[in-house]
C-alpha cells in the first residue's frame, strides 16, 4: 500500500497536465494576437471539440497574458516543491 502526496506530507498537493501552444518571447505582440485568434477558432471548431473529448481533454481557453501567469505560477509552485524535498539535478 502506497501513501498519497497527501498522507506524505504534502496536503492540499495537486498537479495536472495541461497544453499550451507558446512561441519565442520576442515575438511581436500583433503575430501573437493573430496565433493565440487563429487557435481560439480552430479550438471551437466542431471536429476539434470531438478530438479533445474522445482523448478525454477538457479546453480552458486562456489570453496569452493569462498563460504568462499560469506558468508564473507554475514556476513558483514546483521550485519550492523542489527546494523544500532537498531535490537536486544528477
Amino acid at each position: 500500500e502506497v501513501p498519497t502526496v497527501a498522507e506524505s506530507g504534502y496536503p492540499g498537493f495537486e498537479a495536472m497536465q495541461w497544453y499550451a501552444l507558446v512561441v519565442p518571447g520576442a515575438t511581436p505582440k500583433r503575430v501573437v494576437a493573430r496565433i493565440h485568434k487563429d487557435s481560439v477558432k480552430a479550438l471551437q471548431s466542431a471536429d476539434v471539440r470531438a478530438s479533445m473529448e474522445r482523448l478525454g481533454l477538457q479546453q480552458e481557453p486562456s489570453t496569452p497574458e493569462g498563460l504568462v501567469a499560469r506558468i508564473k505560477k507554475e514556476t513558483a509552485k514546483w521550485a519550492a516543491l523542489i527546494k523544500d524535498a532537498g531535490i537536486r539535478l544528477q
